[in-house]
């Protein structure tokens, strides 16, 4: 059993219910919305974002925070003794550079393959944009997302109680074995 904490005590672990990590996804989807913004034209970005706000967008979004979230469960769960901001920061920000980068190579490797039937992401002119794009855009996601879940995250520890005794024991002398009935 898991109790709550106010402060840290020896032994205690760092703990936040999932509904915290994945509220870290969502806020961690604004870098996306800046970056998007700062680089795609206004009008091109209200026309391609009415083409699909309604369904696209907030389907892509709840599965992207719920990946992010199960991504910030892990690694809070890998750094669970350690209170050091930083440190948490730092793997935060690790971690979401490096699976960007690869969900966008991965994206644009599909995409130049339903294009020209060749799974080259190098080939596509995007390429070092993403390539230079992505790791800044999931650490700085990655590092908001933390700074959001911070409020939620608690300290905890286990308490570990005694097994309960056998409820059906038999004393000899005291009852015969058959006179034992279930109620």
């Amino acid at each position: 059993m898991r109790q709550g904490l106010s402060r840290y005590e020896p032994g205690a672990h760092l703990w936040a219910p999932f509904v915290v990590h994945f509220r870290g996804g969502v806020a961690s989807l604004l870098a996306f919305v800046i970056a998007y913004f700062a680089t795609v034209p206004l009008e091109d970005a209200m026309a391609l974002l009415t083409l699909g706000a309604y369904t696209i967008v907030p389907a892509a979004g709840a599965l992207y925070a719920t990946v992010w979230g199960f991504m910030s469960v892990a690694i809070l769960h890998r750094l669970r003794y350690r209170d050091r901001l930083r440190l948490h920061f730092a793997w935060y920000a690790g971690v979401g550079a490096v699976a960007l980068t690869l969900f966008a190579l991965a994206t644009l490797a599909v995409s130049r393959g339903i294009a020209t039937g060749y799974y080259d992401p190098s080939t596509s002119p995007l390429f070092l944009a993403f390539l230079a794009g992505a790791p800044v855009v999931g650490a700085a996601g990655a590092v908001f997302g933390r700074w959001v879940i911070d409020k939620g995250i608690i300290w905890h520890r286990w308490i570990v109680r005694e097994p309960l005794p056998d409820v059906f024991t038999f004393v000899e002398g005291k009852h015969d074995k058959d006179d034992f009935k279930r109620l």
